[in-house]
């Protein structure tokens, strides 16, 4: 509750626009559905400012809190622009970050919301991403992520 109350304080000095501020709060709060409910607005504008970007790990974030809060569409919304993203940087060869797990987050929310054929589209990709490259680890690993 303390790291929360410090981000919302980040949050509130720079104009509720800090997207790393918000990214944080959703993790915060993703463990419960009380506090997720107040990451709503968190989420809403991190979604759009990250929309128009190739940031897959926070398009897919807002899912979480959209999740845990009931908004099944707006998760499977945020998981679209996030596999669409993954989907650009594995046709470029480069690592993208979480693409299975981002597709069956989608599933997930699809299911959930009653999106079936959504639901099965999402399935497809899980499947087409083994069936491509069925070493492909989801995400880079500890090596990659902190070498300097």
């Amino acid at each position: 509750k303390e790291a929360t109350k410090l981000l919302r304080e980040a949050l509130a000095a720079t104009g509720q626009k800090h997207p790393y501020a918000s990214h944080l709060i959703i993790h915060s709060t993703e463990m419960s559905n009380a506090e997720a409910q107040g990451a709503l607005d968190a989420a809403d504008r991190l979604l759009a400012v990250v929309s128009p970007l190739q940031d897959q790990h926070l398009q897919h974030m807002t899912s979480h809190t959209y999740f845990r809060t009931g908004h099944y569409h707006e998760g499977v919304l945020a998981n679209q622009l996030a596999m669409k993203s993954d989907a650009d940087y594995i046709h470029h060869g480069l690592m993208s970050y979480g693409p299975v797990h981002n597709a069956v987050f989608c599933v997930v929310s699809a299911m959930w919301g009653g999106e079936r054929a959504e639901a099965y589209t999402a399935v497809q990709r899980v499947q087409d991403l083994f069936m491509d490259d069925p070493e492909r680890r989801d995400g880079p690993d500890a090596k990659k992520a902190w070498s300097y």
